[in-house]
């Protein structure tokens, strides 16, 4: 007989139709062994009850059902241990939503089911473990911006959804991931595994053990462990694009080095150091005096006094590589043969390459020199970068370039290009409506300005700690 380690534990669950039953059973008697109370959930109109039919697989099969009298508007999130959404179809069930009357429809709306702000709520206390089970994370993706970042694994139907959001997507042999508070699980063959893992994390919690922040579990890993190629352009790098990304990488403890395409000295754009510049497309400032002080405190350093051209850097001396933005790089990035070589071997490889603002650029002349339609490096992907209504008309101008011509705008229309290397199959996201765009399409990341690089920090981390 298993020991009742969750005695006195509430569990929530919630349910819809199309829910598998052989799952519903191990909630009921796994959780019933170890002492815990389950209770399943559901959206029920105004009901006292609602009766819920199971997913039918096979000819002649007799569905199930399941009789919910909770509704999960009506509980106290806080009396509850755990919150799991079920298997299945269930969780597309659960986004349903009623459009405001007389107004056009729009996707946030999607947002505001109740389903989801149930779960999304969940997902904001960090003390309180989440479980999502094969399709279940179907529930969150109305919400990008609680699964950016975490590392989850999930049925392949809906792995393209969990990417679009940002998820990190993670095999594993036992078919179950951990991310610091939540647990998921690929499908319902893993049910018993998913089970464990957050009866574990439910225990931790009692002992009043301290779940790993972000920053814990990257500081887990040893210092110069894991190492990234930082290239910068010697015709205006932007400040912060590097500083923030720096900051995420210290962190974690993983060691970085720089390379400017040809080997000269890398230089700052000078307003990305200027807290007073006005953004002409954005009309605010965008660099905060603290992180003026920053990029000028890294310049002053010596740091990057000397660098590596990229035709000294070996492929094994790093495990990721950073493309920093700015308006340099469509100087000295976009036609360097030997940049573009680096990337495709990266790619080759399965080596992380990440590119910031107009740096993305250089992704768009790096083609594939074994495909015989000399097709980009990002052909058929999923990227995002400056789109056009965020062009510069107001130029900011290059570093190290005649003075006759000072203020030389980007090259390239960012948008156009891109559109054309990812192409028919391939997807460019400008995310104009958001602050931050990071769109993560493995081995790239690629991320749209300035607002954007500590998240592509944070992503690069991430990705070499899972």
């Amino acid at each position: 007989m298993a020991q009742k380690t969750l005695k006195g534990t509430k569990i929530a669950v919630l349910v819809e139709s199309e829910f598998i039953p052989e799952e519903i059973s191990a909630y009921q008697t796994r959780f019933r062994d170890l002492g815990a109370d389950v209770h399943f959930m559901s959206r029920l109109w105004g009901k006292d009850s609602v009766t819920f039919v199971s997913d039918v697989v096979d000819p002649g099969q007799k569905a199930e059902t399941l009789t919910v009298t909770l509704d999960f508007q009506n509980v106290n999130m806080s009396d509850y241990a755990a919150v799991i959404m079920a298997a299945n179809y269930t969780s597309v069930r659960l986004r349903y939503f009623e459009s405001a009357n007389g107004k056009p429809l729009s996707p946030l709306e999607a947002r505001n089911a109740p389903a989801v702000k149930f779960f999304e709520q969940a997902m904001l206390d960090p003390n309180l473990v989440k479980g999502a089970l094969c399709h279940a994370l179907w529930l969150l993706t109305p919400v990008p911006e609680l699964l950016r970042g975490r590392r989850v694994i999930c049925h392949e139907v809906v792995m393209a959804d969990i990417a679009n959001a940002g998820a990190i997507y993670t095999s594993s042999d036992t078919g179950v991931i951990t991310d610091v508070d939540l647990v998921t699980g690929r499908s319902k063959d893993e049910v018993n595994a998913f089970i464990n893992a957050i009866t574990s994390l439910i225990l931790k919690k009692r002992r009043g053990e301290a779940m790993p922040s972000y920053e814990a579990q990257a500081q887990s890993m040893r210092s110069g462990e894991k190492k990234v190629l930082i290239v910068l352009s010697s015709f205006g790098f932007w400040g912060e694009e590097l500083v923030a990304p720096m900051e995420e990488f210290d962190k974690a403890g993983i060691d970085y080095e720089f390379a400017t395409p040809y080997g000269h000295k890398p230089d700052v754009v000078d307003v990305s150091m200027d807290p007073d510049y006005i953004d002409p497309r954005l009309n605010r400032k965008i660099t905060s005096p603290e992180m003026a002080e920053k990029v000028r405190a890294v310049i002053d350093s010596g740091v990057l006094d000397a660098v590596k051209p990229i035709s000294e850097i070996e492929l094994d001396t790093f495990d990721a590589l950073l493309l920093v933005g700015g308006s340099g790089p469509v100087m000295d990035m976009n036609n360097c043969r030997e940049l573009h070589a680096l990337i495709n071997q990266c790619v080759d490889a399965n080596k992380l390459v990440a590119a910031e603002c107009y740096a993305v650029g250089a992704l768009c002349y790096t083609r594939k020199t074994r495909d015989p339609y000399l097709h980009s490096v990002i052909w058929g992907r999923r990227v995002t970068g400056h789109p056009i209504p965020h062009d510069y008309i107001t130029q900011y101008g290059y570093a190290n370039v005649d003075t006759k011509y000072p203020l030389i705008g980007p090259a390239i229309p960012l948008e156009y290009a891109l559109r054309d290397a990812v192409g028919p199959d391939g997807e460019f996201i400008g995310n104009i409506d958001k602050e931050i765009s990071v769109v993560i399409d493995l081995p790239l990341i690629t991320s749209r300005s300035v607002a954007s690089s500590q998240e592509c920090g944070k992503q690069i981390v991430n990705c070499l700690v899972s």
